[in-house]
């Protein structure tokens, strides 16, 4: 039989499934970037307007137990919407901004929150929700965006990667 050339590794972290990979019995893995299996949320927000015409204007979007609402800060000079029951999220624009350049921007801020992934595309912004199972449906606020949402498994490489949990794989660890 002989030894076999790669390990398999699967790693499990609560709602989190490890990508599994195989690991050459004399290679080591420092970190892995997990990514999701199962029924998440996936939003579709198309940014219409102007930049000015958003000043403090908010949309909301949800993970595993926080609503949030990304609301945009014109200039500097915005004034947070304070939604009620959500935890706010501010997206600076510039007088002049695309709906590209707004998309960008939006998709950032909310890439930067916990348990949700974001990518614009040109003048959408893509929200995956890392959370496996129901939450709050997202929304257009007050901003006039159209947003649609859709469930379902998340293909491997639909939103960037998060460091997750970092790990140290040896094949005398598995």
């Amino acid at each position: 039989m002989g030894c076999p050339n790669y390990v398999r590794a699967s790693l499990f972290n609560k709602n989190f499934k490890g990508q599994v990979m195989n690991i050459k019995p004399d290679q080591s893995v420092d970190a892995l970037y997990v990514s999701q299996e199962g029924a998440n949320e996936k939003t579709t927000i198309q940014v219409v307007g102007t930049a000015a015409s958003l000043a403090n204007k908010y949309f909301i979007f949800s993970s595993s137990g926080v609503n949030y609402y990304a609301w945009f800060n014109l200039d500097a000079g915005g004034v947070d919407p304070a939604v009620a029951s959500k935890t706010g999220a501010a997206v600076a624009i510039a007088t002049g901004d695309s709906v590209s350049t707004i998309a960008t921007a939006a998709a950032a801020v909310v890439n930067a929150l916990a348990l949700v992934n974001s990518a614009a595309d040109g003048s959408q912004i893509i929200i995956r929700s890392d959370a496996i199972g129901a939450i709050t449906d997202a929304g257009a606020g007050n901003s006039g965006f159209t947003v649609s949402i859709s469930q379902g498994k998340a293909a491997y490489g639909d939103y960037p990667a998060k460091l997750v949990d970092a790990y140290s794989i040896s094949p005398s660890t598995i």
